[in-house]
């Protein structure tokens, strides 16, 4: 399907991916590659990819996040470029419209499960800040 798609596009296709940490996801990144120029990007992780050069990574992530986080590696606060000012959203028929509760979508009760606290729904930056600090 990629290939078709780069096909009807043209020449100018370039192709922008997360880069793969496993071996059988690389042999697709390999296998795209071959179609149109590839692009990749590191998002695994909050980690600058440098600082985790001394971990290896094989195929299974929880053990590989559990050396991580055992090596006490540090998160470098220039990680990631922050933008200074994001603009509006443009204008789109539809976004002004109110968004269904799940009530409304017929899935009946919606309300949260309180037997655990593995996952707190409370979202927003400052919220999602906090966990950070609970993670690091």
């Amino acid at each position: 399907v990629l290939a078709d798609i780069c096909e009807e596009l043209g020449d100018d296709v370039a192709i922008i991916s997360s880069e793969a940490a496993c071996s059988e996801e690389q042999k697709d990144e390999a296998a795209v590659s071959e179609i149109a120029p590839l692009t990749k990007v590191w998002d695994g992780t909050l980690y600058h990819r440098d600082d985790l050069a001394y971990i290896p990574f094989k195929d299974q992530f929880t053990a590989w996040r559990t050396s991580v986080e055992k090596g006490d590696t540090p998160v470098r606060a220039d990680c990631f470029a922050r933008p200074r000012d994001l603009p509006a959203p443009p204008a789109c028929s539809g976004l002004d419209d109110a968004i269904p509760s799940l009530n409304d979508l017929g899935y009946g009760d919606a309300s949260v499960d309180k037997r655990g606290d593995f996952f707190d729904p409370r979202g927003g930056e400052a919220a999602a800040l906090e966990r950070l600090q609970r993670y690091v």
